[in-house]
């Protein structure tokens, strides 16, 4: 080991492997280590962190990153020239590949990947090359993503955070870094155990809710313009659908009429006139990638939808604009279930995560309440027995004390159906 002539913004300056790099301390730097190093082919030098002040293990952790960016170089990987800018651009339009395919994603997960990749790139700059980061770049993300979205839940970050490594993944794969993977700073749940489950309606919430959107949707009617009540009729519709289907935010927006195969009316066991509708969620739109059969209460909204729209086609989307057959904007709904929130009365709607996906969890929370078997409900709903007992076990757990009383009932099967078109 030689030690070299230090220029003044360097001291403590070492040559490593026989030249080929150099470890050092700045004035700055507090102690800790960085290891230099010039790549010939590119005509600039590689600069890292080695995160400690102790010689010996600088050495070591210089010697070993040499290596291996030597190693990286020899297989074709450059380590300067993108910037992160130019990675997510990259990889967001690698991810819209997969869109539709059997085993991708749908639409709306990937505009879910964009917005994780994008607070990535708000956080680090677009303009920062990718040979300027190092796994612990993004250690601080939960701490800074606190500050720019202040109130974000931990699950939501922690979620981001696995997008963003999948990026990483996908740079190293492609020689664009030296590095797989961010290191973060753990994240601590409260209540010491995963809390994934989001907000749910108590049922005297659902009840002001839709006794509110009554309100809403005939005021609308008296006094305010066709187009504006039409358009509240939509919204109402599409929300006691999802509290009934228990479909997906994304499966239910892009259900289309071909999807709806028959609406039947039948009788509850207490003798009250329903209408049973049966529906297909594509796998396209599934975010399993799996079609299903859904059968569920609700058949009238569907009808009286179909009854006030003007595009009612196979191909046609269930929730259209009031005046062209393109899908129901997003931000419309997100503006009206705001709207719909205060309304309500629902003041802490924000806190508790009260959101359109809620409408889901609402219809899966009643039906085990409705001691509905777990199975045929995880069937239903898309998803595994095991996600309902670990989201809703709180009341899974009530419902089997009660259920291991009951003596067997058998129920008479079959009723006439009508056809759907």
């Amino acid at each position: 080991m030689t030690k070299e002539t230090k220029p003044l913004w360097r001291d403590n300056t070492y040559e490593i492997l026989g030249g080929k790099a150099i470890i050092y301390t700045t004035l700055k730097s507090g102690g800790n280590y960085y290891v230099r190093m010039r790549l010939t082919l590119e005509k600039k030098y590689l600069r890292q962190s080695l995160r400690t002040s102790d010689l010996d293990t600088a050495i070591q952790r210089a010697e070993d990153f040499v290596l291996q960016t030597l190693s990286d170089i020899n297989s074709g990987k450059k380590m300067f020239g993108m910037t992160l800018g130019e990675l997510a651009e990259e990889y967001l339009e690698y991810r819209k590949d997969d869109i539709g395919l059997d085993s991708g994603i749908t639409e709306g997960r990937w505009k879910t990947v964009k917005t994780y990749v994008n607070a990535l790139v708000r956080y680090k700059t677009p303009q920062i090359k990718l040979s300027e980061l190092d796994v612990d770049s993004c250690y601080e993300y939960l701490k800074w993503r606190n500050s720019d979205h202040p109130g974000i839940s931990p699950v939501t970050v922690r979620n981001e955070q696995a997008t963003i490594n999948h990026l990483m993944k996908y740079a190293f794969r492609n020689k664009h870094t030296h590095f797989e993977k961010f290191r973060f700073k753990e994240i601590k749940l409260r209540g010491g155990r995963d809390q994934r489950r989001r907000g749910v309606f108590e049922n005297n919430e659902y009840r002001q809710l839709y006794m509110f959107m009554r309100k809403w949707v005939n005021e609308a009617d008296k006094n305010l313009d066709e187009k504006t009540y039409l358009e509240r009729s939509l919204v109402r519709d599409c929300i006691l659908i999802g509290a009934n289907t228990m479909l997906r935010v994304g499966e239910l927006w892009q259900l289309k009429w071909k999807d709806i195969k028959s609406i039947n009316e039948t009788k509850t066991n207490k003798g009250l006139k329903v209408e049973i509708v049966e529906l297909e969620v594509r796998a396209e739109t599934s975010k399993i990638r799996v079609s299903r059969i859904v059968k569920a209460r609700g058949g009238e909204y569907f009808k009286r939808l179909r009854h006030r729209s003007n595009y009612t086609g196979r191909d046609d989307f269930v929730f259209c604009q009031i005046d062209s057959p393109v899908q129901f904007r997003r931000e419309s709904f997100y503006r009206d279930w705001q709207i719909l929130m205060e309304g309500a009365n629902i003041k802490d709607h924000k806190e508790r995560k009260l959101t359109w996906y809620s409408l889901r969890h609402y219809g899966i929370t009643t039906r085990l309440r409705a001691e509905i078997d777990i199975a045929t409900l995880a069937d239903i709903a898309g998803t595994s027995i095991d996600q309902i007992e670990k989201h809703y076990g709180h009341i899974d757990s009530s419902m089997r004390d009660r259920a291991i009383l009951k003596d067997p009932i058998y129920m008479p099967i079959g009723t006439e159906e009508s056809t759907w078109e």
